[in-house]
């Protein structure tokens, strides 16, 4: 691969580029009376805009980038993951989109020896893009999470029993926080935008389901960390698509002060 720098910019570019397509496509489907909606193996369920930005993107990718490998949710995984690929989730929150509350997201993201170094989030319910090769937020060091309100993000139609300990563990340290709920990598973008402070995820999640809001959050100086270790969550796991328990901050300049908050609360409820 050539300069990475000089290759991610031709890599936003060509998003840009398709962005209004893959856009109209998915708002066409949204908005007629109904579409095609079916039943994974796994329960979970895929719908006409899945398989058709699914599609379009495999379509793209290959013929601007035919040397990198396309992996994607609606494909088969390869028994042997490269160092190098494209991570696709033709559409987050397919329940959201399927419920019309408009709190869906296309991602797609490029994956370097496990780490997600660009990402693509669209919602185009909202009319809303998301590149990590934008605007950088300038680092500012924010209040301790013990003196300012927080805003915690929460899956809107993904809640365990875990979500309610943490809220208790939270009033019982008397911080003051407020939760939001919201659908698909949403949550992750109201991050990277600094409209959210926290996020934390106890249920399961797969890679395509983060990775490229993940890249968009460390460009704003964010990240996800893995709950139990503490490092930055990786992609391309040879033998699982499932993510860890994870945390994502606004600001990594808080990661100390979560780090501390996330023991004290694994040791008295996890």
């Amino acid at each position: 691969m050539q300069n990475d720098s000089i290759f991610l910019s031709e890599v936003k570019d060509f998003f840009h580029e398709i962005h209004p397509i893959l856009s109209a496509k998915v708002m066409e489907i949204y908005n007629s009376k109904d579409f095609f909606v079916d039943e994974k193996k796994d329960g979970s369920p895929v719908t006409q805009a899945d398989l058709i930005v699914n599609d379009i993107l495999i379509e793209k990718l290959t013929n601007k980038f035919p040397d990198i490998p396309i992996l994607s949710e609606e494909n088969t995984y390869p028994k042997e993951i490269p160092s190098l690929f494209w991570l696709i989730d033709p559409l987050d929150g397919t329940k959201e989109f399927i419920n019309r509350s408009g709190e869906f997201t296309i991602n797609v993201a490029l994956v370097k020896d496990t780490q997600s170094i660009f990402g693509y989030v669209a919602a185009p319910a909202i009319d809303e893009i998301w590149l990590s090769e934008g605007p950088i937020f300038k680092e500012s060091q924010k209040k301790s999470i013990y003196s300012d309100s927080i805003v915690i993000v929460k899956s809107r139609s993904h809640s365990s029993k875990k979500d309610d300990q943490f809220r208790q563990f939270l009033e019982n340290k008397g911080i003051d926080y407020s939760f939001l709920s919201v659908g698909s990598s949403l949550k992750i973008c109201m991050l990277a935008t600094n409209n959210a402070d926290l996020y934390f995820r106890f249920g399961p999640t797969s890679e395509w389901d983060i990775a490229a809001a993940n890249a968009v959050l460390e460009a704003h100086n964010g990240g996800i960390y893995d709950l139990h270790t503490k490092k930055k969550i990786i992609y391309g796991k040879a033998d699982s698509v499932l993510n860890p328990s994870f945390f994502a901050i606004s600001n990594r300049l808080r990661y100390n002060e979560i780090v501390k908050l996330v023991d004290e609360f694994s040791e008295k409820l996890l």
